[in-house]
């Protein structure tokens, strides 16, 4: 096996670097592990980390085809006093994965049940709990080895299970899954057994998450989104102004502050900072269907979109920045493209062409052959394309000229330089 080292971890398996092709990614999950480590489920059995908060992945191999639509991850101390992380991540037909980073590698694990799991979370050390369709809750007492059957009481399709964090039992804030019909499940016993609770939609609920105090909130089709302020029980629907249907719900707080993040269809993100009373509905530059979102802190997120698009923020997700779902935006060559001028020589009109493999901000200038500028040919946001920029030189003195792209997602920044001959 091969050891790489990153930061603060150590992670040791065998990887590549991911190259998507024309895959897509219609059920898909990402969820950071910490500020520079995040992980990618998605078709096909995929895998993606990232050590670079996004900008490079690499892929794991799994073993398995099938879909993975939800990842989650444990810390935990071990009896050395090092800290362990260990992964889960619910499939299709009933499968689900296991790897920690001391030994790597991912564990395929027989649930014995043949349902799709949408979505899996671990309760506390080697408790993990998942659920799917036919209104299927599966636990695991002992780190995924064996498992069994819960009574959720419905038949419904559930999509989403979470549990809250250990030190807020408390507080009322009961396990929560929700699907099908506007269906929403709390357990009043750690998850054994669930009841159904009235929500006042019919709407498919795919995503929910809990808030600070006895908040909880869950989101689906048609840009429905429901809030509980007493941890489960009673729900109200609230205005979220779009129609589009929303797929995964994140919550952060830091300190004082809090944030709700929302990943839609049509590459719309909403966020909200009063607890869901007020949306900001944010236009993402990639135009397709994000699946799902995670936040690091209050600033800085990643969300997975289909057509093999991440989205970055650094700004608390009021503006996005496309990025690669392969190698990243790591090298000039994969950012930017500039030609030669023609003609070259030239008198007094030459064109310039330039490619953008990604969309961002493009500065294309002139300078003389003391460095000293004289002219800017582009300066504005473009989108993904090949352009074409003409210079008319006929105020300049004959000699040599250089022109210098400029390129820029908000994160990354790239250059490239060619040289010219104007002869008059």
């Amino acid at each position: 096996m091969k050891q790489i080292r990153f930061t603060f971890i150590i992670i040791s398996a065998v990887l590549t670097i991911f190259f998507t092709g024309n895959n897509v990614f219609p059920q898909c999950s990402v969820l950071h592990q910490d500020s520079l480590n995040v992980i990618f489920g998605g078709e096909d059995g995929t895998i993606l980390k990232s050590t670079n908060s996004g900008f490079n992945w690499f892929e794991q191999s799994t073993g398995i085809t099938n879909v993975i639509y939800s990842v989650d991850i444990y810390r935990f101390t071990d009896e050395s006093q090092n800290e362990q992380i260990i992964y889960f991540a619910s499939c299709e037909n009933g499968i689900v994965l296991r790897s920690n980073l001391k030994s790597g590698g991912w564990d395929i694990l027989n649930t014995g049940y043949i349902a799709d799991l949408k979505s899996i979370c671990i309760k506390s050390k080697g408790e993990i709990f998942a659920c799917g369709n036919g209104g299927l809750i599966i636990s695991s007492a002992d780190n995924g080895n064996s498992w069994n059957t819960m009574n959720s009481g419905t038949g419904e399709n559930l999509n989403v299970v979470i549990f809250p964090g250990e030190n807020t039992y408390g507080n009322r804030i009961y396990p929560i899954a929700a699907g099908s019909n506007g269906t929403v499940l709390i357990s009043r016993n750690s998850g054994y057994s669930w009841i159904s609770v009235q929500t006042g939609t019919s709407a498919k609920l795919n995503t929910a998450v809990y808030g600070e105090l006895q908040y909880v909130f869950a989101a689906g089709d048609n840009g429905v989104i429901i809030r509980s302020a007493d941890g489960g029980s009673t729900w109200q629907t609230l205005n979220t102004g779009i129609s589009a249907d929303i797929n995964k719900l994140e919550f952060i707080k830091s300190g004082a502050n809090s944030k709700l993040a929302a990943a839609c269809d049509n590459g719309i993100i909403l966020i909200s900072q009063d607890l869901g009373n007020t949306w900001s509905i944010i236009q993402s530059p990639a135009l397709l269907d994000l699946f799902s979102v995670s936040f690091y802190d209050l600033n800085t997120g990643i969300a997975a979109a289909d057509e093999n698009n991440f989205l970055y923020t650094s700004n608390g997700g009021f503006n996005w920045f496309t990025l690669p779902s392969s190698a990243g935006l790591t090298a000039e060559k994969n950012a930017i493209t500039l030609s030669q001028n023609y003609p070259n020589p030239f008198n007094p009109v030459t064109t310039i062409n330039f490619t953008l493999n990604f969309e961002g901000y493009a500065e294309l200038k002139i300078f003389d052959i003391t460095g000293k500028e004289v002219r800017t040919l582009v300066n504005s946001y473009k989108q993904k394309g090949t352009y074409s920029a003409v210079l008319d030189a006929s105020n300049l003195s004959s000699g040599f000229y250089f022109y210098k792209l400029y390129y820029t997602n908000g994160i990354n920044k790239f250059s490239e330089t060619r040289k010219m001959l104007l002869v008059k």
